[in-house]
């Protein structure tokens, strides 16, 4: 899973986990907590696709080397954001990393 700016987001949780920090579940924390449940519920569970009559955009993004390959395929949303549908990974067997590359 990949949450972007995640370290920037979590950094008010992760500071309590430092031994040389005092527990203080401050207002920082709280607003960390409830911004990382909202992106984990909302923003990147996977979405059903939309068949409604007004078609909505749809994105296929890739990305390969010669160790893997992923893609995600995205829905725009009536907001006009984009969301995940389906993710796919793939990590190639020795021989299969062992062909050409472009």
């Amino acid at each position: 899973m990949f949450i972007e700016n995640f370290s920037q987001v979590a950094s008010p949780l992760r500071r309590l986990t430092r031994e040389d920090v005092d527990w203080d579940w401050d207002q920082k924390c709280e607003e960390a907590f409830y911004k990382l449940i909202r992106i984990v519920g909302e923003e990147i569970t996977l979405k059903k696709l939309d068949y409604e009559r007004v078609a909505r955009k749809i994105k296929l993004a890739v990305d390969s080397s010669y160790i893997a390959a992923g893609a995600v395929l995205t829905q725009e949303d009536k907001e006009g954001k984009y969301r995940p549908l389906l993710y796919e990974s793939m990590i190639f067997s020795k021989l299969e990393s062992k062909y050409s590359q472009p």
